[in-house]
């Protein structure tokens, strides 16, 4: 069954809060190509497939905004069965959204924006992150310092908002390098998809807590957990001058790397 069933808000509610019985949902919406009126999603599907599809035919694009979980939560739900589940069997393709952090952290932990003069950026597919805090990076290059337990940031907005702008195909791949050469940066995609339609969220971090990355004048790590100073929210398609669909010269790079084969 493809289409979108009735009371399908509710169906997707449900689901979530088993998997996430501590968390409470706010909302369920869609987003997106699917947020769009039928005559818009007409109206695209000609102008990228030259036909009007059916709609068994269609992925439906869902945010849940939830509280009273962790990114780690988020995370598990991305990879897991139920996710999978829903995708497999109605095309839901089902996106948490934390609206709000359950942890109780320490006032002194927002101090860092208030004294700020400078800042780094962080960019994710996920709005409404409260805390920061160092998860292990592995890194295609295996320069020093690119994979370390920390928060990685970027000197520049732009490289930042770059992380942002894909996700993984319809078989959970997705390998991805940044360009260090080009001007401006890109982020070359050697397995996965841009994430049309969507938003990229865009966090200011208080740059007195990090250092620089070794050998890369574009990135930046902390090894401290943080809150961010500022959120934007921006969309994906304004920022596609920033990512690449990987060449066999960078499929080679990335081989050369990783071991991996075409």
């Amino acid at each position: 069954m493809k289409l979108l069933i009735e009371q399908w808000r509710e169906f997707v509610k449900q689901e979530v809060e088993e998997f996430l019985p501590h968390g409470e949902v706010r909302a369920v919406k869609k987003i997106g190509s699917s947020a769009l009126s039928p005559e818009e999603q007409a109206e695209q599907d000609l102008e990228k497939y030259g036909y009007v599809r059916d709609e068994d035919e269609r992925d439906f694009d869902i945010e849940v905004q939830i509280a009273g979980v962790s990114n780690e939560d988020v995370e598990e739900w991305a990879f897991s069965e139920e996710a999978e589940e829903l995708e497999s069997s109605y095309n839901y393709d089902v996106q948490l959204r934390i609206v709000e952090n359950w942890r109780g952290y320490l006032k002194e932990q927002e101090e860092p924006c208030a004294e700020a003069t400078e800042f780094v950026w962080h960019g994710s597919k996920t709005g409404g992150i409260k805390m920061f805090e160092p998860r292990q990076a592995h890194d295609a290059g295996g320069g020093e310092g690119q994979s370390e337990k920390a928060v990685y940031a970027a000197y520049d907005p732009n490289f930042a908002i770059a992380m942002g702008l894909t996700e993984p195909d319809e078989n959970g791949d997705e390998d991805k390098f940044i360009d260090h050469e080009k001007k401006p940066l890109q982020l070359v995609l050697i397995k996965g998809k841009i994430r049309e339609n969507q938003k990229i969220y865009l966090y200011k971090l208080p740059k007195q807590l990090f250092e620089q990355v070794p050998g890369n004048e574009n990135e930046a790590l902390s090894k401290v957990g943080m809150r961010p100073c500022e959120v934007k929210e921006l969309n994906v398609g304004d920022y596609l001058n920033l990512v690449r669909i990987g060449t066999e010269e960078d499929q080679a790079y990335w081989n050369k790397h990783t071991g991996g084969s075409e």
